[in-house]
Parts: C-alpha cells; sequence; structure tokens
C-alpha cells in the first residue's frame, strides 16, 4: 500500500513474512519471523528505487516456546532494504 505525497514519490507500509522448512517439507517449519514497517518508493522514467526499514514484529526458531517473541537466531532485528530496478 502507497500513498504518492509529490511526484514521483510514494510513501507506504510493507510486511513480511519468512520461514525456513527442514527438508522442504511444510509440515516441518524450523522458523519464522514477521516483519511490518516503511517504505519509502521513487520512479522516473524506466528506473525505480524503494528503501524499507522493517523491523521483526514476531518471530519463533525451532526448540524455543511459541510465545511470539522474536527469532533472534536466523533473523536480523531490523532489517533496512534498498531496491534498485530498472524496466528492460
Amino acid at each position: 500500500m502507497t500513498y504518492r505525497f509529490v511526484s514521483n514519490w510514494f510513501l507506504g507500509l510493507e510486511t513480511r513474512y519468512a520461514t525456513e522448512l527442514a527438508d522442504a517439507n511444510i509440515h516441518n517449519q524450523e522458523d519464522w519471523v514477521f516483519s511490518f514497517g516503511p517504505a519509502l518508493h521513487y520512479a522516473a522514467g524506466r528506473w525505480w528505487a524503494t528503501l524499507t526499514w522493517l523491523p521483526q514484529v514476531a518471530g519463533w526458531h525451532a526448540g524455543e516456546s511459541r510465545s511470539g517473541s522474536l527469532d533472534l537466531n536466523g533473523h536480523e532485528r531490523q532489517e533496512i532494504r534498498l531496491k534498485i530496478g530498472y524496466d528492460f
């Protein structure tokens, strides 16, 4: 979800759910994390760039209780990502 606040600039929210499965078995989940945060997007002509900040909201790692705490064993507490693209 984004909102254009001036020409070519967009502000929005991004969510991310990541999980790892042992032996590619959907019934054998090793961990999961849910992240949620703001995104700043710029697009001009055929290229674009998106900067996101995604703090981990909830997570779980195998061997720990499923209390909704964070999974800091295999995932970061906060992620900052810059994606740059060009439309061919």
